[in-house]
């Protein structure tokens, strides 16, 4: 591969994080001045994508010469996925209407889509660790600035900056969902915590995490607050933490700055708490945990498959979303494009987790994040959660075939 092919792929990998980045914010600026358009976040993953198709078509030699097992199985993957998608709209939907069933769903057809694609475009990258850690460093940047705006959002109490419109505590910055930005801070915690493993101790990485997880709590979402006491599960057990006198020396400040951080926003988070019970007692402790979407998932099943879905269906899914979903990742893309969806993703995420299983980290990370995206549908469904995702996904492998002389 060339440097210049290279180079080229690095600014255009630049340009995604900055550009949806600058999406997010127009949808805020938006909301608050109730401006008539508001798919900001759409526009700016569109403008992406048409500068991509000219990208791949001034390379179209470089990219089929490079990694073309891969990329092939990759097409193949999309045009399944779009054949699926066909078949749903125009075969297998019993409406009178079949164009309905087709516009109404092709906004969440180019999100499941959205992954292969910069798969696609920028699967070779994994083998170029200064380029992976200069689009992290891009990505790093843009972290921070809505990382501030969540402590801004806090301390001047914000209403654009919260995570609910009600009275639910929480500040989710200028991202424009709540679970783009609990997952953020999820992936950029792994990021620091991976760092420190593999590179020992290091002062700057270590605050870097301390302030993550810290702020953390003012965000207000319950996989964060899950996710949490894992981490502290794995650090004490996993990573022999409890034997270091580290610990003593950094736990005992996090635990300080964490408990003032709690106690300043202790009735937010009693509220929190109180209505999270109140959904328990009525509703059960699955309800309160995946905040009514497996009660969503029941009706969906009562009313919308039941009697209704046939064997092509489950193998072809089909279920209309501009109606509803369950909102749960793994369960959606079964119901939208069945059984072979979820082999195609299988496929998908084969190249992806291509990582040393033998280091406990990795099942860690793995883990984690299936189960996050089975309780939520925000890192399937969302078009900016995959490119930190795919980013640390090429992170892993980078560092692990440098560390086997392969880079």
């Amino acid at each position: 591969m060339s440097k210049a092919f290279i180079k080229s792929s690095t600014k255009l990998f630049v340009f995604l994080i900055i550009i949806s980045f600058i999406g997010d914010v127009m949808r805020r600026v938006s909301f608050v001045f109730d401006f008539q358009f508001k798919r900001y976040t759409t526009a700016s993953k569109i403008l992406f994508l048409f500068f991509s198709f000219l990208f791949v078509l001034y390379y179209r030699k470089t990219y089929f010469k490079n990694q073309l097992v891969i990329r092939k199985k990759v097409m193949y993957i999309i045009l399944i996925l779009s054949a699926l998608f066909l078949i749903n709209s125009f075969i297998l939907y019993s409406g009178s209407n079949p164009l309905e069933y087709f516009y109404g769903n092709v906004e969440y057809f180019g999100k499941y889509l959205f992954l292969p694609i910069i798969v696609f475009l920028f699967l070779h990258l994994r083998a170029k660790p200064s380029s992976v850690k200069t689009v992290l460093k891009v990505f790093e940047t843009v972290f921070y600035i809505n990382l501030f705006a969540i402590v801004i959002g806090w301390i001047f109490n914000i209403e654009v900056f919260k995570t609910y419109s009600g009275e639910r505590f929480g500040y989710k910055g200028i991202y424009s969902m709540s679970g783009q930005t609990s997952l953020y801070f999820i992936l950029m915690m792994f990021f620091y915590i991976h760092s420190l493993i593999v590179n020992g101790f290091n002062r700057n990485v270590l605050g870097k995490l301390f302030l993550i997880l810290v702020c953390s709590f003012l965000i207000g979402t319950k996989r964060i607050y899950l996710f949490i006491p894992a981490l502290l599960i794995y650090y004490l057990f996993f990573l022999k933490g409890y034997k270091t006198n580290i610990t003593l020396k950094i736990g005992l400040p996090l635990l300080i700055v964490a408990s003032v951080m709690v106690l300043s926003i202790k009735e937010e988070l009693l509220s929190t708490i109180q209505k999270l019970h109140a959904i328990y007692l009525n509703n059960g402790f699955i309800s309160s945990v995946t905040s009514y979407r497996n009660d969503l998932l029941l009706d969906i099943y009562a009313h919308r498959i039941e009697g209704k879905w046939k064997v092509w269906n489950v193998l072809f899914g089909g279920l209309d979303f501009s109606i509803g979903r369950s909102q749960m990742g793994f369960i959606d893309l079964f119901l939208f494009f069945g059984l072979f969806g979820i082999i195609m993703y299988g496929f998908l995420y084969k190249p992806l987790l291509n990582f040393k299983f033998s280091n406990h980290f990795y099942w860690f990370f793995i883990i984690s994040i299936f189960v996050i995206v089975f309780l939520a549908d925000a890192f399937v469904l969302d078009t900016n959660v995959p490119i930190l995702f795919l980013l640390l996904c090429f992170y892993f492998y980078a560092y692990e075939q440098e560390r086997a002389g392969n880079i």
